[in-house]
């Protein structure tokens, strides 16, 4: 039997049918609904839904047997009801639509092997790709609700593992990454990204707020209308990490450009910003800069080696970033 273990094979076996046969765990009449694959993840398929001119999201999660990232039930559950926690305090997090029997998510069989099934209601909204002030602001306020709500929420009982913290997936983008040329940047990559987390690796953890975050929070999970945060989505790597680490993602993303003034502006907006809702020590905030650096990194990392290998390589843009990631590493100083 073919394994269920690529997406294609998800694409050519998900159909109308199999989709009408999941949204009846939902809803009475599915006769007539529209459906798009909007996103191909890294774990799970997402397809947009239209029914009765309302719309929504279908995930489908990958079986856990398949690939190394892969969510458990247990692990799933833990990230849908932190989310479902979220919308009962009217953070804008999408809503976690029910089954008829009030169950957060159901399941599908797909050659012989039980898929995880979630329905979301649909965020409206724009993407940004770059963050002025207000929309910075909007951010900080949101994460820092956020941190509040999960330092009441009920913690897991372990660590789960994503992949945007210092974690198996980064390590062998570190330890395995072999490009054929332009070594020489690369390892000026890699020396520095080593660095940063050799500083990530020896941070006492026990003396540091443990809470479930998102880790995951930059444009493409964001929708915008104007200035005001419409709703933040893709909670895949929601797990139990230290704050800095998810003010990190973001951080990551709004100090990839500009030189150091502008992104000591940026980030002291930020900290101010959030500091009005919830308070954060000097170390946190040299952390969250520090994983804002890590990240940064090994996406790079990640980019040269996919560019190496589709001959898009372009040494003068890897300079450019690497002068981008030594100014944020002068900010932590």
């Amino acid at each position: 039997m073919e394994q269920f273990n690529r997406l294609s094979d998800k694409k050519r076996i998900i159909d109308k049918k199999l989709i009408a046969q999941i949204l009846s765990n939902y809803f009475d009449n599915v006769c007539k609904f529209k459906y798009s694959l909007i996103n191909q993840g890294l774990e799970n398929l997402s397809y947009l839904i239209t029914l009765d001119n309302k719309k929504f999201v279908l995930r489908i999660y990958n079986d856990r047997q398949f690939g190394k990232y892969n969510r458990s039930e247990r692990e799933i559950r833990q990230e849908l009801e932190f989310m479902d926690c979220l919308t009962t305090h009217n953070l804008p997090v999408p809503e976690i639509i029910k089954t008829k029997i009030g169950k957060l998510f159901s399941a599908v069989s797909l050659q012989n092997k039980s898929h995880f099934v979630a329905l979301f209601s649909f965020v409206s909204g724009k993407e940004v790709k770059i963050f002025n002030m207000p929309k910075i602001r909007a951010v900080a306020n949101l994460q820092a609700n956020m941190h509040i709500i999960a330092e009441g929420h009920i913690k897991p009982r372990r660590r789960i593992n994503g992949h945007l913290g210092h974690q198996k997936w980064q390590r062998e983008i570190l330890e395995d990454a072999k490009p054929v040329h332009h070594d020489l940047l690369f390892r000026q990559y890699k020396k520095m990204a080593l660095e940063i987390s050799k500083i990530i690796k020896s941070i006492k953890a026990e003396s540091l707020v443990k809470l479930f975050v998102h880790t995951d929070v930059h444009e493409g999970n964001m929708r915008f209308q104007g200035n005001r945060v419409r709703g933040l989505f893709d909670f895949d790597d929601a797990r139990v990490s230290i704050v800095p680490e998810d003010i990190g993602m973001f951080l990551s993303v709004i100090l990839k450009s500009g030189d150091l003034i502008s992104k000591k502006n940026k980030a002291d907006v930020y900290f101010k910003q959030y500091e009005k809702v919830r308070k954060l020590s000097d170390y946190e905030k040299y952390l969250s800069l520090i994983f804002a650096i890590e990240k940064r990194l090994v996406y790079k990392l990640h980019r040269i080696k996919i560019e190496i290998e589709t001959s898009e390589f372009d040494k003068k843009s890897y300079e450019k970033a690497l002068r981008s990631m030594r100014v944020i590493k002068k900010l932590a100083k």
